[in-house]
């Protein structure tokens, strides 16, 4: 596999996710694309963000401040390389959007001509993307699809008293997370695992299913279709569904914070 462009955001999903494959696989990858975690202008952005705020709450909200500018902030004092350093350093188109479906990143994409994507930003991408985007985008999800199509799954896996988990690579398509399935792989849910420690865990398994795509040609990649028949979704906790969480210690306990960098 090679001209891979990586789509990610600056907080520790993506960290853990691509960081050690851009380590690992430099020479194939073309550019490193900086996504705003949510679509469109900056008004827009914050109108997102405050309606998440008032839905989820306050310790929510933190938690997402926690695991994106403090998880950057952690990581810088603690040595680790950013994004744009490790372009940088391995000679990588380092690009910024603020919206993966606007026409002058669409037209970047084009005149980059990859041919992969892949990517674990949040924007959702819209009908016009996929009208003038060919190349195919591969997205990480943090469940063994079709079960937990949405968004939070590490907190879903607490609030539903799951003992196992996984992660999917899957094509991306309109849908949300109705893509056709590359690779999947299970794991198990300890006693003491944080929402953050889940969430953490889920970008390390997905790193290493994105690493096994770097070793395959294109043409290798084989796609099966969702089970239909097994669908579950998740979205957006509430702030009753955080309040569970936080009573057993289980959103983002600060000894996680600090040691899973």
């Amino acid at each position: 596999m090679n001209d891979i462009i990586i789509l990610i955001s600056n907080d520790m999903y993506s960290s853990r996710v691509f960081k050690p494959i851009i380590e690992k696989y430099p020479e194939i990858i073309s550019a490193i694309v900086d996504c705003k975690s949510v679509g469109g202008n900056i008004i827009k952005r914050i109108k997102r963000k405050i309606k998440i705020a008032k839905g989820a709450g306050f310790h929510f909200a933190l938690y997402k401040f926690l695991e994106t500018t403090g998880y950057q902030i952690l990581s810088i004092l603690k040595g680790k390389p950013t994004f744009y350093k490790l372009a940088k350093k391995n000679n990588i188109k380092y690009i910024k959007t603020n919206d993966v479906s606007s026409d002058d990143f669409i037209k970047n994409i084009k005149k980059l001509q990859p041919k992969i994507i892949f990517s674990t930003t949040t924007q959702i991408f819209k009908k016009r993307f996929f009208e003038h985007v060919s190349t195919p985008v591969l997205n990480g999800h943090g469940s063994l699809l079709p079960k937990y199509r949405g968004a939070t799954q590490y907190v879903w896996y607490l609030l539903n008293k799951d003992t196992n988990a996984g992660v999917t690579i899957h094509i991306m398509e309109q849908g949300i997370d109705t893509g056709n399935i590359l690779m999947q792989k299970e794991f198990f849910i300890e006693e003491n695992d944080s929402a953050y420690k889940i969430h953490y865990k889920i970008a390390n398994e997905l790193s290493k299913l994105y690493a096994d795509v770097c070793e395959l040609k294109l043409e290798d990649l084989k796609f099966t279709k969702q089970n239909e028949e097994n669908i579950s979704y998740c979205q957006i906790p509430s702030k009753n569904d955080i309040k569970l969480l936080r009573k057993e210690h289980k959103l983002i306990p600060l000894k996680d914070f600090f040691k899973l960098v």
